[in-house]
């Protein structure tokens, strides 16, 4: 299957990133799908697209230039795609895009099998005579707490462009039975239960309810954008609005909400609508919520819209609907006059066309992932138009089982709702501050949880006026740090206080580190886009219930230069004031040092008297260490001489001693010889008698 895939490459809004979201999402579903190697994808997207765009095995990039797309300037692109809207073209602009593409995908060795595109496209149509082309963009549902749905148009773009040609027809041949209205109504039931419960906004609206006879819902959109300027007078959402508060009974309350990723109504319009229209009904609290009307739709009577798709949403609730839109949902539409609003009578019965956009033109994103589900779609779509039926015929049962998918849709329905700001994720808040003409401002609180600050752990807040009041649910334990962001952009934030509610109690926090340009008493001048403030923190082992802190914005986004003039006299007062300082310090800093010299030199004096007192004692110590040695001498040569005269008596005495042993000897020997033996007799009597015996 060959198949070209047309992601305008008009650069729309003055955005080049413009249709991102549609690359990224719808397109990369659908090219995933589609991945098998036997289909030949050619994708069509501008220079910005293409930069960011990864490549795919069987998918071959075209990128279309803004120089090419306007010729040099000839053209705008909001007045092209309007005329390619309405077919409103001239013959030479037609033929300079036959060309352009004629030349662009020169490289395709056939015409296309199916075009699938998110604008009008009759150049291609004019390219490829043969071609079926299939218009895409979100259908009935789209946002929780349904599943995303997607349709495929051969007609047009708006979501309606089938019905508005067919449904005349369509609902006259086409048959319900009535366990098929039972499942539908079934559905329709379990809806609004779920978003009447869950709605935020029943205790605002209740006053209202009770002051006007009637309550309307205008859904705003965005301007300067084929689908609302092509389809009406209007050059602005203001002046749309205003129109509306002039033409609608004052009996009748007008709730205004804006779209999900456009908020155009700034602080000054609010106040100034207040003061003129006291049916002007707006609560902020509108803001806090994504797809706020959704809910809104539970308390109101009736819807006024342009080209919204909560119109088409109005078959959900049996609401009167009025489009002031040309051309846009006119198969369910009761009226274009804002001013014949009292006239309308109650719609008694959507079931039927309700329960044939479920089962026939609103594709669950399930069915366009899988792949062969979607291959059988597109080739029995292509076979049907080359074989010339009628388009009235086009649309098949998605599912042969059709109260099955009605099952699903009730299944399937989230009960995560209503969907706070807090919990979008961060390319939702992206996408919705990129598609707002001064950047949405939010903050921002990272929960490092034990791997770092990460994206996954961040709650976001759109911040809705100059001094806020944030609290942050946390409720979570084993949080190791704590990250604020106070806006995401440049910006001047004073941060009065921040507190935590723990299951002790309410802690204040301090500011650990800010990575601010500069800092005065608790307000913080962030001149770079990603202001960081990082908590003290304590609490790992607490629970956090939640984040309290109050903020004062001064400034967001582009700071106006005079901010900086008290900053700069603070700043010339603090360098005067250092330099008066600096000076007095040179001066007392000199007489210190020329006291210490003055004590430096006394001490040096002292030190001579002492120097004089050292040189004398190391002299006597010479003179005894002179004597020492000399006495040292003596008692060595001393010792020399007794050692010597100790040898000398050491002989004598050994001489004694051998003499002494040798007439010990002797001695024994005579005791022993025979002669003294004999004798012994003779000297006892001689003993006797000799003169020293006698007493």
């Amino acid at each position: 299957m060959n198949i070209l895939f047309y992601v305008e490459p008009l650069i729309e809004l003055e955005k080049p990133y413009f249709k991102k979201g549609w690359l990224t999402g719808v397109c990369d579903t659908i090219l995933t799908s589609l991945s098998n190697p036997a289909h030949n994808i050619t994708l069509v997207l501008n220079e910005a697209l293409s930069f960011g765009f990864e490549n795919r095995a069987n998918v071959e990039a075209i990128t279309l230039f803004q120089r090419e797309l306007l010729n040099q300037g000839a053209y705008n692109q909001l007045d092209l795609l309007i005329s390619w809207y309405w077919a409103s073209y001239g013959e030479e602009q037609l033929e300079y895009y036959k060309d352009l593409f004629s030349e662009k995908l020169s490289k395709l060795s056939s015409a296309p099998d199916v075009i699938l595109t998110f604008s009008p496209v009759p150049f291609l149509m004019a390219l490829f005579p043969e071609t079926l082309i299939l218009h895409i963009e979100y259908s009935l549902f789209s946002r929780k707490p349904f599943i995303e749905t997607w349709y495929f148009d051969p007609i047009g773009m708006n979501g309606g462009a089938y019905l508005n040609k067919y449904w005349n027809s369509l609902q006259a041949q086409f048959q319900v039975e009535d366990i098929e209205y039972d499942k539908v109504k079934e559905f329709k039931a379990k809806v609004q239960n779920l978003l009447t419960i869950k709605s935020p906004f029943k205790e605002q609206l209740a006053p209202y309810k009770e002051k006007f006879d009637k309550l309307i819902l205008l859904p705003l959109q965005f301007s300067r954008y084929y689908l609302f300027d092509g389809l009406t007078h209007y050059r602005s959402q203001f002046d749309y609005l205003l129109d509306v508060l002039e033409k609608v009974p004052a009996h009748t309350g007008v709730i205004v909400t804006t779209h999900p990723e456009f908020s155009i109504l700034s602080k000054d319009m609010i106040e100034f609508l207040q003061k003129n229209y006291s049916n002007f009904i707006y609560d902020q609290t509108f803001e806090e919520y994504y797809a706020s009307s959704q809910y809104l739709l539970a308390e109101v009577d009736a819807v006024v819209t342009v080209s919204s798709s909560v119109g088409l949403q109005t078959i959900l609730w049996d609401k009167e609907l009025i489009t002031l839109g040309k051309d846009f949902l006119d198969f369910i539409a009761q009226g274009k006059n804002i001013e014949r609003l009292d006239d309308l009578s109650k719609r008694t019965d959507t079931d039927k066309l309700l329960y044939w956009i479920m089962t026939h033109y609103a594709v669950p994103k399930s069915r366009i992932q899988d792949s062969e589900w979607f291959e059988n779609f597109l080739s029995r779509s292509i076979h049907m138009y080359r074989q010339g039926e009628s388009l009235g015929k086009f649309y098949y049962p998605i599912d042969d089982d059709k109260t099955g998918i009605v099952q699903e849709y009730i299944d399937t329905l989230d009960q995560s709702i209503p969907e706070r700001t807090t919990a979008l994720s961060y390319d939702t808040l992206l996408k919705i501050s990129q598609n707002n003409t001064n950047t949405m401002p939010f903050l921002e609180c990272y929960l490092d949880k034990g791997t770092g600050f990460t994206e996954e752990d961040c709650i976001r807040i759109k911040i809705q006026g100059n001094v806020m009041h944030f609290e942050i649910p946390i409720d979570n334990k084993g949080i190791s740090a704590i990250r604020l962001d106070p806006v995401n952009s440049k910006g001047i934030a004073t941060i009065s206080k921040i507190s935590i509610v723990t299951e002790d109690g309410l802690d204040e926090l301090d500011i650990l580190e800010a990575n601010a340009e500069y800092i005065r008493d608790r307000t913080f001048y962030f001149l770079n886009n990603d202001p960081q403030l990082l908590l003290e923190w304590n609490y790992e082992d607490k629970y956090i219930q939640k984040l309290m802190l109050d903020i004062e914005y001064r400034a967001i986004g582009a700071i106006d230069p005079e901010v900086f003039l008290d900053i700069i006299k603070e700043f010339s007062q603090q360098l005067n004031d250092i330099s008066q300082q600096y000076q007095h310090y040179q001066q007392q800093t000199q007489e210190e040092i020329d006291a210490l010299n003055h004590q430096l030199s006394e001490h040096q004096e002292e030190n001579g008297h002492h120097v004089q007192k050292i040189n004398e004692l190391m002299k006597q110590i010479s003179d005894y260490q002179i004597k020492l040695y000399s006495s040292n001498e003596a008692y060595r040569k001393l010792r020399e001489d007794t050692e010597i005269e100790g040898l000398r008596k050491d002989s004598e005495i050994q001489a004694l001693q051998n003499e002494l042993r040798l007439t010990t000897s002797r001695l024994e020997e005579l005791f022993n010889s025979y002669s003294w033996k004999i004798t012994k007799p003779i000297r006892f009597v001689k003993n006797k008698i000799s003169p020293k015996n006698k007493s």
